[in-house]
């Protein structure tokens, strides 16, 4: 999946769970991590119930790939950590 088709599919479709995860999945087979946690961290913040658990167990799979120390991925947790509370 090209990530910029992902991320205009996101955008377009906020409310689209499914598109989210699928931009974030692009964005980070592309090496780009940050913009990767971020759209599940918006993701978490935007929705409620299951699809807010869904974006949530998506960002700690997609973490568990990275270096838990990386200054990225460590910003990317502390944010996540502020969305759920």
């Amino acid at each position: 999946v090209d990530p910029a088709v992902a991320a205009a599919n996101a955008k377009a479709e906020p409310d689209n769970i499914t598109a989210q995860l699928v931009a974030a999945d692009a964005l980070l087979a592309r090496g780009q991590v940050e913009p990767a946690l971020q759209v599940l961290v918006d993701a978490v913040r935007r929705f409620r119930g299951e699809d807010r658990d869904r974006a949530r167990d998506h960002f700690v799979e997609l973490a568990e790939l990275l270096p838990p120390d990386d200054p990225v991925v460590v910003k990317a947790r502390r944010d996540l950590t502020n969305a759920l509370f």
